[in-house]
């Protein structure tokens, strides 16, 4: 799909709110208020409608204002943790090094999960602050009783938590560390080496293909009017 010839005007208030927001945050601003079949149509049009209903400089301070999609990077992150790990020399145990692959691999777990529930409550109609509030309980809470209430599973039901669920507590463990038997040390140090780490990053990709799969339908809606913004602007460079 092409863009119609209001192509002078567009071009100059699109260049000046992409400057102020971005492409990631335009393209929210677009599907957050329904404007996407205009923007499609008559991007001019849509960029004025975006002007009268939005305060910019308000707007581009704010990350969470009406921000329906994050970008999602969780299939790059688990390359980089393979790459990593498989860089490391398989005869010299590194501490520092392979404690700084957990810390990231987990974080970034905990980050796509929380990246999946702040999308779904928002689009129940959360205020922002509430859902900031909610994200505060602990994973195993997140992906139980909360995950069954937004989709009517529970990942703690799933085969993988037990070891998932193990990192999380491992990772806690080295940043919060607290005064514990030998034997609980050594269950933690334990799952400081490749394979241990190699197999959590698998089984977190699982736990992402899960949930990406039990997104809701206005969810899914969404993405595939990003994905028209996408293809649209690819068309326009071209014109």
């Amino acid at each position: 799909m092409k863009p119609d010839n209001s192509i002078n005007e567009y071009d100059t208030k699109y260049e000046e709110i992409l400057k102020e927001l971005g492409k990631t945050m335009l393209h929210n601003i677009l599907v957050s208020n329904d404007l996407v079949d205009l923007y499609l149509k008559n991007p001019s049009q849509a960029i004025v409608k975006i002007e009268e209903l939005i305060d910019i400089d308000k707007y581009s301070d704010s990350f969470y204002n009406e921000y329906v999609w994050i970008v999602d990077d969780f299939i790059d992150i688990k390359e980089r943790v393979t790459k990593k790990l498989n860089l490391l020399d398989e005869d010299q145990f590194d501490k520092d090094e392979l404690l700084m692959i957990l810390f990231y691999a987990v974080s970034s777990f905990e980050s796509m999960v929380n990246l999946f529930l702040f999308c779904e409550l928002d689009l129940k109609g959360f205020s922002k602050t509430e859902i900031k509030d909610i994200l505060r309980i602990d994973m195993d809470d997140k992906l139980g009783w909360l995950l069954k209430l937004i989709c009517g599973f529970k990942y703690t039901e799933n085969k993988n938590w037990t070891l998932l669920s193990r990192f999380v507590k491992t990772r806690n463990f080295f940043i919060h560390f607290k005064p514990v038997t030998w034997a609980q040390e050594d269950m933690r140090i334990s799952l400081l080496d490749k394979e241990s780490i190699s197999e959590f990053i698998d089984v977190a990709y699982e736990c992402y293909l899960f949930l990406i799969d039990h997104h809701s339908e206005k969810y899914k809606e969404n993405i595939k009017k990003f994905e028209q913004l996408k293809e649209f602007e690819l068309n326009f460079k071209k014109v």
